[in-house]
């Protein structure tokens, strides 16, 4: 994780990573001896995220105090394109899940980071980070989950802290 997002685990801190065979996920797992704590990396064969009891089962199973999110429903741009609701309503499905169990398990410290596709309409190749959001995205449930996920209704969490990391 860059420079521009703090993170701080504590030793006794249980870590849940969705999401853990993902490009970000594959990537904290490579710098996660940075952080002295138990680490639980998972993906889609742990746990079906869409489905509630399904993701209270892990969380019971994992029993985490910080949660990183990085699970979503992916496919690339044109299955995306092809199939905009059916993204939408899985990834608001799983977004839901994992901020109800945070929740319903006491998770001390949460961070989301939700992108179903990430591709700017305009942008010169090749293109690197700074072209990330910054012009129109393609995909615009991307922006509604981040906007459901920072919904102050859904802050009203015990001691969950939420960030959305976009």
């Amino acid at each position: 994780f860059g420079s521009s997002l703090e993170f701080h685990v504590m030793c006794d801190d249980v870590v849940l990573v969705t999401g853990g065979r993902g490009l970000v996920g594959r990537a904290l797992q490579a710098v996660k001896d940075k952080w002295d704590a138990e680490w639980h990396f998972v993906h889609s064969g742990d746990a079906d995220l869409t489905d509630l009891a399904s993701t209270h089962t892990l969380f019971e199973a994992v029993k985490p105090t910080v949660v990183i999110h990085l699970a979503a429903r992916v496919g690339g741009l044109f299955a995306n394109m092809a199939d905009q609701i059916g993204f939408f309503e899985q990834n608001l499905a799983i977004n839901q899940n994992v901020v109800k169990c945070c929740h319903a398990h006491d998770v001390a410290r949460a961070i989301f980071c939700l992108s179903t596709c990430v591709f700017p309409a305009v942008v010169e190749l090749p293109m690197n980070e700074k072209h990330i959001q910054s012009d129109f995205l393609l995909n615009r449930e991307w922006e509604v989950c981040d906007m459901a996920v920072k919904d102050p209704r859904i802050h009203r969490t015990r001691d969950t802290r939420i960030r959305s990391v976009c």
